[in-house]
């Protein structure tokens, strides 16, 4: 029989890997990766959709469980920033600004990769095959987003206009599945990446334990997060205008802790069942 002592203990196996992989600096990183990647690629889906004809505002209410209140009006604010300034949808500006979300993309997903490989045990590969790596995954994460998105607006028109056709199909019904479609679906492009990151030496069931920790621990964190700097912490007291900003900064923080963990908390849990093949 197994010892007491010897018994697997994912909670404090995490624990361990949290500060032995040094978390906490990867997730500075990353969230200053993440903070100029994602005001550019905003305005590329916001282009998008115009170009697409389905609207000129992009709308975050929907994603109250997944953003702070406070990340989403820092998000609205932007995005009408972008209405009344034209010259960044269109021209050379906009050339410019496309080839700066894959540079800051080309880095974020590398940058996220190697916290996955670093998780597993994977070792790194410096070189064409690295960068060539790199950019495949950047490239599906620009359709992941860009599904999503579509899927979203064009989806969402789609029902409406279906359930004035069919009766049983209500709006109560079209916002009960809204709620569950979206988390699956970042939940399985989640697992997806935590598995082609690994360079599929993780199979892709293995990588699920994690993806769904990482859902959770967003919605949590994005809850707490939200009722702490609503009724405790004052940022603007300290920070002025650019309160909202640091507020961003510190939940792009939290998130890529969150990311980072449900790649630990995979490695912890297939490392349990086997050895990962070098």
């Amino acid at each position: 029989m197994t010892s007491k002592k010897d018994r697997f203990n994912p909670i404090s196996a995490l624990w361990n890997r949290y500060f032995k992989h040094t978390i906490p600096s990867a997730s500075a990183e990353l969230a200053y990766n993440l903070l100029f990647a994602v005001f550019p690629m905003i305005i590329f889906i916001h282009m998008l959709l115009i170009r697409l004809g389905v609207t000129s505002r992009v709308s975050f209410d929907n994603f109250g469980e997944l953003f702070p209140s406070e990340v989403i009006s820092v998000l609205k604010y932007y995005v009408d920033y972008i209405d009344r300034v034209p010259e960044l949808r269109s021209g050379p500006l906009f050339i410019g600004i496309i080839i700066f979300v894959l540079v800051t993309l080309i880095v974020t997903v590398n940058n996220s990769s190697r916290g996955v490989r670093k998780a597993f045990g994977i070792n790194n590969r410096p070189g064409i095959f690295q960068f060539i790596w790199v950019i495949a995954l950047v490239f599906m994460l620009i359709l992941s987003v860009v599904l999503m998105v579509i899927l979203y607006f064009i989806g969402g028109n789609f029902a409406k206009d279906l359930s004035k056709e069919v009766s049983w199909i209500t709006p109560k019904l079209l916002s009960t599945l809204k709620y569950y479609v979206f988390p699956i679906y970042i939940f399985l492009n989640l697992s997806l990446f935590y598995c082609s990151a690994s360079l599929f030496k993780i199979p892709f069931y293995a990588c699920m334990p994690g993806a769904g920790l990482t859902i959770i621990l967003w919605c949590g964190v994005s809850y707490v997060f939200t009722y702490y700097v609503t009724n405790f912490a004052k940022y603007s007291v300290f920070y002025g205008s650019i309160g909202s900003l640091v507020v961003f900064m510190l939940w792009l923080f939290l998130l890529a802790n969150v990311f980072l963990i449900g790649a630990e908390f995979n490695a912890v849990l297939f490392k349990d069942r086997r050895e990962i093949k070098e």
